[in-house]
């Protein structure tokens, strides 16, 4: 009799596993991480000030333009086409304000790495603190 009663409790183990089997914590970690909004919010803005890196670089290199005209005249006596072509590379020797400029992006990148940490730490705990509990009420 005890014997089938085990056999019994363990067949409807097996046969309720699937459905009695939350995701783990990392399952929920993860579903929270696409799904929140304040880690979103920090991505974009880190995604955001990384691109200060390459703009405040930009202003330090050197630029070049070409720029080019043609004109066709026409007269009586006389055809002519003129073309002109220029190429211009101008490299300023020192600007004091572009060095400012690199650290403040350096600065900005920093503060928005650090935001981003901060919103990940902050949904781990927010899911862990919302999962032990139906944990603890699922393993009694």
């Amino acid at each position: 009799m005890r014997t089938g009663l085990i056999l019994t409790s363990l067949l409807a183990g097996l046969f309720f596993a699937p459905a009695y089997a939350a995701d783990s914590l990392l399952d929920v970690y993860r579903e929270a991480q696409e799904a929140d909004p304040v880690l979103r919010q920090a991505q974009a803005s880190l995604g955001a000030s990384r691109e200060l890196g390459p703009q405040a670089r930009a202003a330090l290199l050197p630029s070049l333009s070409l720029t080019g005209s043609a004109e066709h005249v026409d007269q009586d006596e006389s055809d002519f086409t003129s073309s002109r072509i220029a190429l211009q590379l101008s490299q300023p020797i020192f600007r004091y304000g572009s060095f400012i400029l690199q650290r403040q992006a350096t600065a900005l990148i920093n503060q928005a790495e650090t935001e981003y940490v901060a919103a990940e730490q902050a949904l781990m705990l927010r899911v862990t603190e919302h999962y032990l509990p139906f944990y603890r009420q699922r393993t009694r």
